[in-house]
């Protein structure tokens, strides 16, 4: 990481169970051991080993005092919007860690927008409680919602779906990030790793929404942060990267009947918690489908230029 100062950390996680069995998520296993029941353990599981041990190398020590912040929620799918309940359990769980807490929406079509209209009441609390909660959205609806709400408690902020940059798990991996076989120019390399929150008229509109704050992942071509506007604060996400998604899920069409190989809303079985589908090809990053999106493994955080303000450790993909 050639960040000029080391970011603030802090801990992603999509279910309330993940809370609260923090110190189990952040137990390190002997390399050994790891290596003897890496066929049985599970990919998360092994990324999740190998991804604390580099955090130790630039923080130290990883335990639960090691964050200052969780972010609970979910980015891709409305149906696993947290209930109020949930938002209550992760408030009680920050609290009593002396974690910040930020709130994590994902994008919406119209039956999504009324949960999160519904929700608002429970952020709105939950702000009251802490002092102070941040919401992450991914789309404009949830912006317009949460922006119309912001009341010095309730902080709008920009999840990393809102930053269009090239992710692909098809860059070669050995040749990451200057081989030959990736990019020509070095003004090709420069273009994909920066951001659209260089353009200062886009800015001056996301402030005049409460927000001066957005998110990024950790891609192999590495980010550059140096032209952002002033005023805007980076975060990054790592080491579970965010590919692509769509209404569809695809995992649920493993259960589904034959005449709904890509089913909506109506046959969702939450299979995403209990199945998924790993991509593999040679020379890719690992890749894997769970529920409607598809995520990569970046194993190295990777070259950054410029200021993040924090690093948003995901030790599961946020499901």
């Amino acid at each position: 990481m050639n960040a000029m100062k080391m970011p603030e950390l802090c801990l992603f996680v999509s279910r309330v169970g993940y809370i609260e069995r923090v110190d189990v998520l952040l137990d390190l296993v002997s390399e050994k051991d790891i290596a003897a029941a890496s066929n049985d353990i599970g990919r998360e599981n092994v990324a999740n080993q190998s991804s604390l041990r580099r955090l130790a190398e630039l923080y130290g020590t990883i335990n639960r005092k090691s964050f200052k912040r969780v972010y609970f929620g979910q980015e891709t799918c409305e149906r696993l919007i947290p209930s109020s309940s949930d938002i209550s359990l992760a408030v009680q769980s920050s609290m009593a860690n002396g974690w910040d807490l930020t709130i994590v929406l994902p994008y919406v079509a119209p039956f999504g927008a009324e949960k999160i209209k519904a929700l608002c009441p429970a952020i709105i609390e939950a702000g009251e409680k802490m002092g102070s909660v941040e919401v992450a959205v991914q789309d404009v609806a949830g912006l317009s919602i949460i922006s119309g709400m912001r009341n010095g408690k309730v902080i709008p902020v920009l999840g990393r779906l809102f930053s269009r940059m090239k992710r692909d798990p098809r860059f070669p991996v050995d040749s990451m990030p200057h081989g030959p076989e990736f990019v020509p120019q070095d003004s090709v390399l420069s273009t994909i790793r920066r951001t659209s929150f260089e353009n200062y008229t886009y800015v001056k509109k996301l402030f005049s929404l409460g927000v001066h704050r957005f998110g990024m992942d950790a891609l192999p071509q590495g980010v550059d942060t140096r032209k952002v506007a002033g005023g805007m604060f980076s975060d990054i996400y790592w080491p579970w990267i965010y590919v692509t998604s769509g209404r569809a899920c695809h995992v649920a069409g493993i259960t589904s009947p034959e005449s709904a190989r890509h089913p909506v809303d109506e046959f969702c079985q939450m299979e995403c918690r209990r199945m998924q589908i790993e991509v593999r090809k040679p020379q890719a990053f690992y890749s894997v489908a769970k529920g409607n999106a598809v995520w990569m493994e970046c194993p190295g955080i990777g070259d950054i230029s410029g200021n993040i303000d924090r690093l948003i450790y995901e030790p599961y993909i946020p499901v």
